[in-house]
């Protein structure tokens, strides 16, 4: 009797799951409105803020060539703009001993900005500064910095301050 109740049931089951079904489903309704997926992209990588001014001169002590290094404080910035809202935050000067007719202050600058944007601003007012003069500078970014050399370095010396830069 249990193996009659049994088989009747395995029986049953494989009706139940056969492809014939009698009552048959409803026929898709065609959408009469196009639908958009808006697709979110994904966050940009937050800027890392470098903002301690040892931690930058010692990797530009990488170079071997690094000259004097002066940091700015908002009583000795020759600019007025250290703290200023939108400006930078932070700035030292450096020079280079394969120039030795240059001073540390004349020579090369790293700023420190609190935005990208704020930084991006200044590249762009630098830039467009000494656009087609003789005192056009390299600018290199790399995060919330902006690093300026003089003209008179060659390319290969810029890429080594560059270098520094990208490993701050």
């Amino acid at each position: 009797m249990k193996k009659a109740l049994l088989i009747s049931t395995v029986l049953f089951t494989l009706a139940a799951c056969s492809g014939e079904n009698s009552a048959k489903a409803p026929a898709p309704v065609a959408a009469s409105a196009s639908v958009e997926v808006a697709k979110v992209a994904p966050p940009a990588p937050e800027m890392k803020l470098i903002e301690d001014t040892q931690h930058i001169t010692d990797q530009l002590k990488t170079i071997p060539t690094l000259g004097k290094v002066v940091i700015y404080t908002e009583d000795t910035d020759p600019n007025n703009l250290l703290g200023r809202p939108g400006q930078y935050v932070g700035k030292l000067n450096f020079g280079d001993t394969r120039y030795k007719d240059k001073k540390a202050e004349d020579f090369a600058t790293i700023e420190i900005f609190k935005t990208e944007a704020e930084r991006d601003a200044r590249h762009d007012y630098v830039d467009n500064v000494t656009k087609g003069t003789p005192f056009f500078m390299y600018q290199y970014k790399h995060e919330n910095l902006l690093m300026r050399l003089p003209h008179e370095m060659t390319p290969t010396q810029a890429k080594e301050y560059e270098a520094a830069l990208n490993r701050m």
